[in-house]
């Protein structure tokens, strides 16, 4: 009988691949919003009321670190990272974040279409970073299998997460975050 060995070997290098322990548990929030807000590509917060001096209540970005706030597990502090609208891509987006800022594990977009979430998720799987994505496109709850969850389910990606919510994208200008503790 033939072994695996006699036919490949393989080995795995992910020792380039680390994280500081300081911020793996850091999430960032990735979203498009204008650099009148805040100059830097990425800027860190530690309390819901320091988001909300950037940010209006009604902000997805503020909505979103409400609930991570809310959880009962809270980080002792979140990130939020920027996309210019002058930005090729998300692609370009996220390098520049991380070449600004790159200690921090979990990203939490806002984006909601297929193309993006896809593209996000390519990103991801080259980083020692995960993503949870979310939409309610209703096709992924169809029979077809041309929605987001099946394309990243056929991309065998190991660093995203989604889940299908029915109201992910009923107010364009809200975003939730399920995780401990709720919404």
């Amino acid at each position: 009988m033939t072994e695996i060995t006699d036919v490949v070997n393989v080995t795995v290098n992910v020792a380039d691949t680390r994280i500081s322990r300081a911020g793996f548990g850091v999430p960032l929030i990735f979203d498009e919003f204008a650099s009148s807000i805040f100059a830097d590509r990425v800027r860190e917060y530690t309390t819901l009321d320091s988001v909300a001096d950037d940010f209006p209540t009604t902000h997805k970005v503020y909505k979103a670190a409400a609930a991570i706030f809310s959880q009962s597990r809270v980080p002792e502090r979140i990130k939020v990272g920027r996309k210019d609208a002058g930005d090729a891509d998300i692609t370009t987006a996220l390098n520049t974040i991380t070449d600004f800022d790159d200690d921090w594990y979990g990203l939490i977009a806002t984006f909601k279409l297929k193309a993006d979430i896809e593209e996000i998720a390519a990103w991801v799987e080259t980083q020692s970073k995960i993503f949870m994505a979310s939409s309610e496109d209703s096709d992924v709850i169809t029979n077809v299998t041309t929605d987001v969850a099946s394309s990243l389910k056929a991309a065998g990606y190991n660093r995203t997460a989604y889940q299908w919510h029915h109201e992910a994208g009923v107010d364009t200008t809200g975003y939730g975050i399920a995780g401990p503790g709720g919404v």
